[in-house]
């Protein structure tokens, strides 16, 4: 059986009323709300890691590449070169 903590917190007025407004259209109460707004944010937080990790590997695959083509090239020049002269 898990046990649930009280968390009491304070929200400045505007906000408050703001979120008990939105638990009102969503139809719920403003507690499952405010679980309801950070459980999403911790999940688009942890998308977010996600994608920048796969940005930056394609990001260093590009650069390897970008390496590798810069190798090949010198080669070929220099292969070009010794043919010419």
């Amino acid at each position: 059986m898990t046990t649930i903590k009280p968390f009491p917190t304070r929200l400045p007025s505007d906000l408050r009323s703001y979120l008990e407004e939105k638990a009102n259209v969503n139809k719920r109460s403003l507690n499952n709300e405010l679980v309801d707004r950070l459980e999403v944010t911790r999940v688009f937080k942890n998308i977010t890691q996600i994608n920048l990790r796969e940005i930056i590997y394609e990001i260093l695959i590009l650069e390897r590449y970008k390496n590798e083509l810069k190798a090949i090239t010198s080669e070929y020049g220099k292969l070009r070169d010794s043919y010419v002269a």
